[in-house]
């Protein structure tokens, strides 16, 4: 037979019979920021987009929230999805640039003839003076 547990209320103040359960304690988390090497952008934006969508499905089912409490969910929500698909763009767009340069390194090694007349041009390119 199982055990009832007991409870210590100077342990659990919230559960004492005299005031029941105090609804105006909330748990708050410590602050953890977030530092250059710990920001991920893509999980964030995630992470604010899901939490648009929650309050843009809470406010849809709710009729005391009014339309345009409603329209501002739905407002920051698109905007999020702009943000992400700008990320995606970029990364695909940086991801294709590393997959040229690594081609154009092989090719380069392939002839090395091409190899300086290459880099005149490219510093050209990039305004780097000497």
């Amino acid at each position: 037979m199982a055990k009832t547990p007991q409870f210590n209320v100077e342990d659990f103040p919230t559960l004492s019979e005299e005031g029941g359960p105090n609804i105006d304690e909330q748990y708050v988390p410590e602050f953890v920021p977030l530092t250059a090497g710990t920001l991920n952008l893509e999980a964030e934006l995630l992470e604010q987009y899901n939490r648009a969508r929650r309050l843009l499905h809470e406010a849809q089912y709710d009729n005391t929230i009014s339309l345009n409490q409603k329209a501002a969910a739905l407002n920051s929500a698109t905007a999020i999805i702009g943000a992400l698909t700008k990320n995606q763009a970029e990364l695909y767009s940086l991801e294709r640039i590393k997959k040229i340069e690594a081609v154009l390194i092989e090719v380069l090694k392939a002839f090395p003839d091409m190899q300086a007349e290459f880099m005149v041009k490219y510093e050209e390119a990039l305004g780097v003076d000497e």
